[in-house]
């Protein structure tokens, strides 16, 4: 009877180990999928506020030409 007992408990054993490796790699696909989807989210903000950036420009450069062009006419 012990040896039997013995065996369920080891078996036992294993499953909960098995399950735990399972439960170790779910979790690890997971943050690797959050971390990608926070990679791309943040490449796309940087993007659109470099195209911003290069807007605030053109229109700060092109408001300093206007009292040139003023003066000259």
């Amino acid at each position: 009877m012990d040896e039997q007992l013995q065996k369920a408990y080891e078996q036992w054993n294993q499953s909960v180990e098995d399950y735990r490796h399972q439960l170790e790699r779910t979790v690890a696909e997971q943050c690797v999928t959050g971390l990608f989807a926070a990679s791309r989210d943040l490449e796309i903000a940087y993007l659109t506020l470099q195209a911003r950036l290069k807007e605030v420009e053109r229109r700060r450069a092109s408001s300093e030409e206007l009292p040139a062009l003023c003066i000259a006419a």
